[in-house]
């Protein structure tokens, strides 16, 4: 028969260190010397020990080992500050020891990557500014998952004015390239309403590819994307999508592939309901009347405003509906901020970026459910806007580096912590890996002082309309195997 035995070295480390801790060392000699003092009441000192309530007295050089024991050890896995302090109190005592268990818990760098945040949401709503003119500024989004029908459509392509929120659903492929999608946009968009001064549009790689933005850049038109994996910005899009979905299920719910003989009346259906932030329907913000309905061709008091007076009505309606939406746009800033918080960083901070695998091309780890929830730290280069960051990322990660602040959070250091800013972060979109697939043409391009040679590359899984003028020297740095293709 074998017997086991735990041996542990604590009660003899702390009989060593005891009379040399500044707080403990002159109790035991008061003890020692004036043992009946009232305040010394609560203290035992046995066998070389102090105890305070039957709990062992720890001088502070074996604090942190035991806070360490208590926090990471296999069969503590890793708790909260409460749960340690409540462990620990019950066998040892010392000043501050819950400060110190807060403490050791924000620092320990485990702890930093795989919890989540029990705080409002970071970063207060930033509403967009309200346009001063119909479609000078625009929304788009696509709809997608539903059944492929007669032509191969099995999307829409969502286009919403930011001032009247008058929507256009055209119906398009997933397959679509963004040549395709600009061409549509052309035909339904640029056609009826003319060029757009600003478009909002979340990351989609229809929008982020190079054709997208050199066609724009050369119409005047400024893109704004949503911040990586935060796609509220595009918002309204959003919203508007959740709507014709409902009203998609409400026209062809039991057959479902008729949705493209009802995306018409949709369409009129939206356009032509009262809208809350408006005050109106979409349409009568866009023409200055309601539409003809229905139920309002047997009105007898139909109004038909006088020609001299349609200008003077539709510019009275025009700030009447930008003052609606300001006042709206105030209100759901004041419900939206309830829920949030306010959080600021500098330039030189050290942040966690929080991965979300759902949305994000980053994931930590082949099995999402036990992978981390933070990598980093990340150093902070600059603030953009009032709620993105943009952040120092590892040069192998080929994704944009600007975030929203309620995907950061503050990196508490520890001289200890042996930081690994490589992580196993792994891309999954083909978005983000672009490659060089074949040189087309190249030139030479004449600078003041020098002569830089340039290539026309086509980058692999994307269409050749996509294809960009590139440095070749700056591409030959990025992928050095290049150096081995011949261009002449």
């Amino acid at each position: 028969m074998a017997v086991s035995l735990v041996n542990s070295t604590l009660p003899e480390e702390v009989q060593q260190s005891l009379s040399d801790d500044a707080f403990f060392g002159p109790l035991v000699k008061e003890i020692q010397n004036q043992p009946n003092l009232k305040h010394l009441e609560d203290y035992t000192l046995k066998d070389g020990l102090l105890f305070f309530r039957r709990r062992m007295c720890v001088p502070s050089p074996l604090r942190n080992q035991i806070l360490k024991e208590a926090h990471e050890s296999p069969l503590a896995a890793h708790p909260g500050y409460q749960k340690l302090f409540s462990s620990l109190k019950q066998n040892f005592f010392w000043p501050r020891m819950k400060k110190d268990a807060l403490e050791f818990t924000r620092q320990c760098l485990i702890c930093q990557k795989i919890k989540a945040e029990r705080v409002k949401i970071p970063g207060k709503l930033q509403p967009l500014d309200v346009p001063q003119m119909k479609w000078e500024c625009i929304s788009m989004d696509f709809i997608t998952g539903i059944p492929k029908v007669a032509g191969n459509f099995d999307s829409i392509f969502v286009v919403v004015d930011k001032l009247t929120k008058v929507a256009h659903l055209i119906p398009t492929r997933t397959t679509a390239s963004a040549s395709d999608i600009a061409q549509l946009f052309v035909k339904d968009i640029v056609r009826l309403h003319g060029v757009p001064a600003r478009i909002i549009s979340d990351r989609d790689v229809k929008f982020t590819s190079k054709f997208w933005k050199a066609m724009f850049q050369s119409l005047g038109t400024l893109l704004n994307l949503s911040s990586s994996y935060h796609p509220e910005t595009d918002g309204q899009t959003e919203r508007v999508n959740q709507v014709i979905e409902d009203m998609l299920r409400a026209y062809c719910g039991q057959q479902p592939r008729l949705w493209l003989k009802f995306l018409p009346l949709v369409e009129f259906a939206y356009n032509s309901s009262h809208h809350q932030s408006l005050g109106m329907s979409p349409f009568k913000a866009l023409y200055g009347q309601d539409c003809l309905v229905p139920y309002r061709f047997a009105d007898p008091n139909l109004p038909v405003p006088a020609a001299k007076n349609t200008l003077e009505e539709m510019d009275w309606q025009l700030r009447v509906i930008r003052e609606t939406l300001k006042r709206a746009s105030d209100r759901q800033k004041s419900y939206a901020d309830l829920h949030r918080s306010s959080r600021v960083f500098k330039a030189g901070d050290r942040v966690f970026l929080r991965v979300k695998p759902k949305r994000s091309s980053l994931k930590l780890g082949k099995y999402k459910k036990l992978a981390y929830r933070y990598c980093g730290p990340y150093e902070v280069l600059r603030r953009i806007g009032e709620q993105s960051y943009e952040l120092a990322l590892p040069a192998n990660l080929h994704v944009h580096n600007v975030f929203h602040v309620s995907l950061l959070k503050t990196y508490v250091a520890n001289p200890e912590h042996v930081l690994n800013l490589d992580d196993t972060i792994l891309v999954n979109q083909q978005e983000f890996q672009m490659e060089p697939e074949q040189i087309l043409e190249t030139k030479e391009k004449q600078l003041r002082h020098r002569t830089i040679k340039e290539v026309l590359i086509q980058w692999k899984g994307y269409p050749i309309e996509d294809a960009s003028w590139e440095d070749w020297d700056r591409l030959v740095i990025q992928f050095p195997h290049l150096k081995n293709w011949n261009f002449d």
